[in-house]
């Protein structure tokens, strides 16, 4: 009898095939309500597990003396270093408002890994909206000068790497974890990060990058202390957002904000 890919590796014909560790691989799996057939496999041996028709499309023909990287959240998912990268696609665009938008548009990062960089890219943007530019109008020369400085900077995003785990090997119990959340604001733009600190038995610490995010200040001239409150805000949603791995429950969320005029505003 032919068995649904979906009950495939609950069969005890299958199950006496494989390693004794699959039936705890897809209890897992279902746990975290994660479907078995998009686990990437990053081992020889468990390509030989997994039926072909149950491997994710970029790992059925395997080379596993390449780096295998699968697609998470928009970003590349290193699967053997277990770390988030960025694969730039660059292209050759007229130095236009609508050349400059279809370069930075592309470069999709919901968690922030690179606002910084991606951040500046923007600016330069709204200020060519502000010059009331057409879409296809050249730029000025002094703003082609940090485009052009902009794009040779581009292609080595993909040097960038992340660690996809708060948690780095052989750190053994934690014994304490913090959430610290930072905002701050300017006149170009403002934003808010947040951090988690965890504290192992032997009383090292680690610091892991978790999200962040930013935005452009509106064209309208808005109050320094009113961005601070916007960025202040953004670091309060994401303080009721983040949730640790595996249900873990921070000891403490501290929140850091710039500007003693924002205060008073979250209090209210």
């Amino acid at each position: 009898m032919k068995l649904p890919r979906g009950q495939l590796l609950k069969s005890r014909r299958f199950r006496g095939r494989c390693c004794p560790s699959i039936e705890r691989t897809v209890a897992t799996l279902e746990t975290m309500r994660l479907p078995a057939n998009q686990e990437a496999v990053k081992q020889a041996q468990g390509r030989q597990i997994f039926p072909e028709l149950d491997r994710a499309a970029s790992v059925r023909d395997l080379d596993f003396d390449h780096t295998l990287t699968e697609k998470a959240l928009g970003v590349q998912w290193r699967v053997t270093s277990d770390t988030f990268s960025f694969k730039i696609a660059t292209k050759d665009k007229p130095p236009t408002r609508r050349g400059i938008l279809s370069v930075i548009s592309p470069i999709y990062d919901p968690l922030s890994f690179v606002a910084p960089f991606h951040l500046s890219a923007k600016i330069l943007l709204q200020n060519l909206c502000r010059k009331q530019l057409g879409w296809d109008d050249l730029i000025p020369e002094e703003d082609l000068i940090r485009w052009k400085s902009w794009l040779e900077e581009l292609p080595r995003l993909e040097q960038f790497a992340i660690d996809r785990c708060f948690k780095p090997p052989n750190f053994g119990d934690i014994i304490s974890c913090q959430l610290h959340y930072f905002s701050d604001a300017s006149q170009v733009a403002y934003g808010a990060v947040s951090y988690v600190r965890l504290v192992n038995s032997q009383h090292k610490v680690h610091c892991s990058f978790v999200t962040g995010k930013s935005r452009l200040s509106p064209l309208k001239p808005v109050t320094i202390p009113r961005m601070e409150l916007s960025a202040a805000m953004y670091a309060l949603h994401e303080a009721g957002q983040n949730v640790m791995p595996r249900g873990r429950i921070p000891n403490q969320r501290l929140l850091l904000l710039d500007g003693e005029l924002s205060c008073p505003a979250l209090y209210r």
